[in-house]
């Protein structure tokens, strides 16, 4: 006798259950950023071990897009999801018992190689798990998740490690009661999410980089101008989340880990206000007001540098947030058009590799610059160069007409 097909509640739970692990993700991501000063504190780290840390991160991420970005294919996207989950309940475990910074680099490279896993099945599965299978929804699910995960971790972080004890402790564990709640969720509705059923062929899995781009010409272009755009957005909110401490401490705003925290909730809420807001908009105009905001937060940003004014700070973050938002919904929308359905998830992975390389470009660029340069006209040259590219970038998607029928 054929098995009942899933109920509505079992397939909304499974659409929830992939969002909460994206914005676990992303939030384990963010989290630790409050709790640096602590680190420091606590271990007596000179500022370099933290690029250590960030750098375990990253790697751990990029080198789940390059080497596992067609795991799914192998083995499906209920399997991927579910080793994610696992993989970020061990990172975030190891990272509550560290007490030095080489077992934090490895906990964080396991995090981040957690986080990569999601990203690569992200919107595929959002898509799949949702239970109109609307592609509009799946996107906004996909871009609110990541955001709201960005922004929620730091506030989390930083508020348990202000008023709890065991700030380095508590956060993680937190964090991972969470994962916790979501992998059950999970279980219970693997049978809307575990796709073998519908695809009983399996490519077998090859442990080697690949980055899959559209085969069609036109396709192909607009995939890497979307590509394009994510790039400099993570470069941008990049930039943003790494001056953070130091801006809010120059501008006497307060201190502590939950003041970080507060500023990246800030970020978040703009973000995710502005994808609900303009959800409707079609995808080339939301994006081209999203590159807008992102240009006009920098303008913003070298005027805080400049006259040391809290409201422009305020203004650059939610400029920041509201760019950040919109790019990040609306490219995802246009890539994952642009993907042909056999390789959509070798090509999305495509996509965020290119993204999360944008997110190293302004420790990398900045730092290199702040050597000649010093650290504020550093960033006010990178700001420049950034809105050069924006505004290419923009006359590019404004002139797409293939963009313009998504």
């Amino acid at each position: 006798m054929p098995a009942s097909p899933p109920s509505r509640a079992m397939r909304w739970s499974a659409f929830f259950a992939v969002i909460l692990a994206l914005a676990l993700g992303f939030a384990s991501s963010s989290m630790p950023t409050p709790l640096y000063p602590l680190y420091q504190l606590a271990w007596s780290l000179p500022p370099s071990a933290l690029s250590y840390i960030y750098a375990g991160y990253m790697f751990g991420v990029l080198g789940a897009l390059l080497f596992c970005g067609r795991l799914a294919d192998s083995i499906g996207r209920f399997r991927v999801l579910l080793a994610a989950l696992c993989l970020l309940l061990l990172g975030l475990g190891i990272s509550a018992l560290v007490s030095s910074v080489l077992p934090m680099v490895f906990a964080r490279m396991i995090v981040g190689f957690a986080n990569g896993l999601l990203t690569t099945i992200a919107g595929a599965t959002m898509l799949a798990a949702h239970p109109r299978g609307d592609r509009r929804v799946a996107a906004v699910a996909t871009s609110t998740a990541m955001a709201s995960g960005f922004g929620l971790g730091p506030l989390i972080g930083g508020s348990i490690a202000e008023l709890m004890p065991q700030p380095l402790r508590l956060p993680y564990l937190a964090m991972g009661m969470i994962a916790l709640a979501d992998l059950a969720l999970l279980l219970y509705a693997r049978r809307v999410l575990d796709d073998r059923t519908v695809n009983t062929q399996r490519a077998a899995f090859k442990l080697r980089p690949k980055l899959t781009l559209p085969h069609e010409p036109g396709p192909r272009r607009l995939f890497l101008l979307m590509s394009s755009c994510i790039f400099m957005m993570f470069a941008i909110v990049g930039l943003m989340a790494s001056l953070l401490p130091s801006l809010i401490h120059q501008l006497g705003l307060g201190s502590g880990p939950s003041v970080v925290g507060i500023a990246f909730s800030l970020l978040a809420l703009a973000s995710v206000c502005a994808q609900f807001g303009m959800r409707r908009l079609r995808a080339t105009h939301g994006l081209l007001i999203g590159l807008a905001a992102l240009l006009a937060s920098m303008a913003a940003l070298v005027a805080c540098l400049f006259y040391h004014s809290p409201s422009a700070f305020f203004a650059s973050m939610l400029l920041a947030g509201i760019g950040q938002g919109l790019s990040l919904m609306e490219t995802n929308l246009i890539a994952s058009h642009c993907a042909e359905e056999h390789h959509r998830t070798t090509t999305m992975a495509s996509y965020f590799t290119i993204a999360y390389l944008g997110g190293v470009a302004p420790v990398v660029a900045i730092g290199l610059l702040a050597d000649y340069l010093g650290l504020e006209h550093a960033v006010q040259l990178f700001c420049l160069l950034c809105a050069l590219v924006i505004v290419f970038l923009a006359l590019r998607v404004s002139r797409s007409k293939r963009a313009r029928e998504i």
